[in-house]
C-alpha cells in the first residue's frame, strides 16, 4: 500500500515514516509533504492508499486537503493533530476519516491503526476482485457484450495478464473434485503485494468449457509492473500445482496473455475456451457415463436459474465433480456444449415470453432471460431465429388480434 505522510514539521514526519518503517507491513512511502498545497500535488502524482496528514499545515490545512480530494475516493485518511479538540474531532467524523491520532504518536496506536486499515483494503480488494470476476464472466457466458462493458461509467482496466491452468485428470470423479477444489483453494488465499494496491485487480475465472483461469488487471499501462507481478504469481501458482500432482491428477499452467487490452483479452479467452471444446471428448473415456444423473441436475439447474450470471463453475462445485468434466460429459450427453444449451435456453424462454405477453417491452424480455442490455440480447436472439425480437413479438400480437 503507498502511503504520503503530510505534516509541517520535519521532525514529524520523520517520526511517523521510522515508526512506520519498523512495523514491517507491506507498506510503500511514496512521498512527504510539508503543507496543504505540496500535498495535493502529490496525491495527484502518487495515488496513495493511505495518507496521514496533520491539521495545522501552512497554505492549506489538513481538513481542506480531504474535503479538495474527494474524487480519490479510495484514499484511507488518518488525520494526526497536537490537539485534543472536540470540534476536530467532530470535523474529522464528518470527513468520514479512517483514523484520528494524537501527538506524540506512539508505536501501538500506529500499529493498531495500520492493522485496521490493512484489513479494510483486503476486504474492499476482495469485493472488488469478485466484481471483476463476475464482470468477465457474463462476457464470456455471453449475459453481456465486451462492448457495453468497455462503455461503463466506471470504466474497464486497461492493462491484463492471464494464464490458464490445464487439469488432466484420470480419477473418480468425486476424488478429482476434491483435488481441484483444495487446488484452487489455496490459489484464492495466495497472497502478494499486489492484493493490496488499488490499482491492481485479480480474477479466477472458471470458462464454459471448464478450464481455470487466472488472470490480473491495471488500471495503467506499466508492462514491467505486470510482469514482475505475473511471474512472481505464476511461480506461486507452479508451487501449489506441485503439491497438489499425483498419479491421474496432473497440472500445467499456460500463459495465455500479456500487457493487452480488455477486448482483446476477451478474445484471448474465447479462442482458447474454442480450442478447449473441440477437445472436450478427450477428456472422458469411452465407457465414462458418469453419475447416472448428473446431466438431468446440470439441466435442471440451468432451467431453475438461466435468469442469473450462472457458470458450470459453481454448478460442478454444488455437483461434486470438476467443471472440467462437467463440461466433457455434457458435450458427449447432449450433444452440444454447455455455453449453447444455456444460449439455446435463454432464446426459447424469451421467444415464449414474446409469444405470450405481446404488450411487453424487448427490454424487460431482455432482463427475464438474464441479459444485460437490450442490444445485445437482440443481436443473439437474430442469430438464433433469424428475425428480431420485436418482429416476433407483434406477429403474436396480429395473430391473437
Amino acid at each position: 500500500m503507498k502511503i504520503i505522510i503530510a505534516d509541517d514539521e520535519r521532525l514529524a514526519r520523520a517520526n511517523v515514516r521510522s515508526m512506520l518503517e519498523e512495523l514491517e507491513l507491506p507498506l510503500q512511502i511514496v512521498g512527504e509533504a510539508k503543507d496543504g498545497a505540496e500535498l495535493v500535488e502529490l496525491i495527484a502524482l502518487d495515488q496513495p492508499d493511505i495518507v496521514f496528514v496533520d491539521i495545522r499545515m501552512p497554505v492549506m490545512d489538513g481538513f481542506k486537503v480531504i474535503q479538495n480530494a474527494v474524487c480519490y475516493e479510495h484514499i484511507q485518511w488518518v488525520v494526526i493533530s497536537g490537539y485534543s479538540d472536540f470540534s476536530y474531532a467532530q470535523q474529522a467524523i464528518k470527513l468520514q476519516v479512517a483514523d484520528y491520532l494524537l501527538k506524540p504518536i506512539d508505536p501501538e496506536s500506529l500499529g493498531k491503526c495500520l492493522n485496521s486499515l490493512l484489513e479494510k483494503q483486503r476486504k474492499k480488494m476482495a469485493i472488488l476482485n469478485r466484481e471483476l470476476e463476475r464482470q468477465i464472466m457474463s462476457v464470456l457466458y455471453l449475459s453481456r457484450s465486451e462492448d457495453e462493458l468497455a462503455g461503463a461509467p466506471q470504466g474497464i482496466h486497461v492493462n491484463y495478464a492471464a494464464c490458464m491452468l490445464k487439469v488432466d485428470d484420470h480419477l473418480p470423479p468425486n476424488k478429482s473434485h476434491q483435488y481441484f477444489q483444495a487446488m484452487m483453494n489455496e490459489i484464492d488465499k495466495l497472497e502478494g503485494d499486489w492484493e493490496l494496491s488499488m490499482n491492481v485487480r485479480r480474477a479466477i475465472l472458471i470458462m464454459p468449457s471448464g478450464e481455470a483461469v487466472i488472470l490480473f488487471a491495471l488500471q495503467e499501462v506499466n508492462t514491467q509492473m505486470l510482469y514482475e507481478l505475473v511471474r512472481k504469481y505464476t511461480l506461486e501458482m507452479e508451487r501449489v500445482a506441485e503439491h497438489h500432482r499425483r498419479p491421474g491428477f496432473s497440472v500445467q499452467i499456460e500463459r495465455l496473455a500479456h500487457s493487452i487490452s480488455f477486448k482483446e483479452l476477451v478474445q484471448r479467452l474465447r479462442i482458447a475456451q474454442d480450442k478447449a471444446e473441440e477437445q472436450l471428448g478427450a477428456v472422458l473415456s469411452a465407457e465414462d457415463q458418469g453419475p447416472p444423473d448428473l446431466i438431468q441436475r446440470t439441466v435442471q439447474y440451468i432451467h431453475q436459474r438461466y435468469t442469473e450470471d450462472i457458470g458450470i463453475g459453481q454448478i460442478a462445485n454444488e455437483l461434486g465433480v470438476t467443471p472440467n468434466y462437467l463440461s466433457s460429459l455434457f458435450h458427449r450427453k447432449q450433444g452440444v456444449t454447455f455455453m449453447k444449451y444455456l444460449t439455446s435456453t435463454r432464446m426459447k424462454k424469451a421467444k415464449e415470453i414474446l409469444q405470450n405477453e405481446p404488450q411487453i417491452r424487448i427490454s424487460q424480455v431482455a432482463q427475464e432471460v438474464g441479459y444485460y442490455s437490450t442490444r445485445h440480447f437482440t443481436r443473439l436472439f437474430v442469430e438464433y431465429f433469424q428475425c428480431y425480437p420485436s418482429e416476433l413479438r407483434d406477429q403474436s400480437q396480429q395473430t391473437k388480434s
